[in-house]
């Protein structure tokens, strides 16, 4: 009984043993479990930026789970949107979001949705044609940028001398 009132720092009741040694486990959870530094995590939450090869999901996804414990309460989904709109890796996104005011976090979801969409689709289309050029350029007997700079070089590029590295 001693050894349980040192843990708990209570008064032993006229208790069963198992409520005993609840009790005695529940403050052991409470003295060990980490304690939440609110401050803290609101910085990692302000100054969490969507990276240039992040999608929209996983960045929305790792906004909320900040949030978790920065206790902002009925500000939340206000806070997420408003990190979003500031901290997006598309400008021109950004300053769509900025012109359009007032809107909910869920649509500007849809947007930076919507967007990294049209910006994949973009630039699958531009890849394509870069492609088609060459191959046309193939046909008509054009030489590439690559031939072209073997010409201007003189030698083939894996044949020039590195002259930083024959020291």
């Amino acid at each position: 009984m001693l050894t349980v009132f040192m843990l708990t720092k209570k008064k032993p009741r006229q208790q069963g043993q198992g409520d005993l040694c609840i009790n005695a486990l529940e403050d052991l959870d409470n003295y060990y479990r980490p304690r939440v530094c609110v401050a803290v995590d609101r910085y990692k939450f302000f100054h969490r930026k969507q990276g240039k090869d992040e999608s929209v999901e996983d960045y929305v996804s790792a906004l909320k789970n900040l949030a978790i414990n920065c206790r902002f309460g009925d500000m939340h989904d206000e806070l997420i949107r408003d990190q979003i709109v500031m901290k997006s890796s598309n400008s021109n996104i950004q300053d769509n979001l900025w012109a359009k005011g007032v809107i909910l976090l869920q649509e500007v979801i849809d947007i930076m949705k919507r967007a990294e969409l049209t910006g994949s689709c973009a630039k699958e289309v531009f890849n394509e044609n870069k492609s088609d050029e060459n191959i046309v350029a193939r046909v008509k007997g054009k030489k590439t940028s690559k031939e072209h700079r073997k010409k201007w070089l003189g030698k083939p590029e894996l044949e020039q001398k590195n002259y930083r590295l024959d020291e």
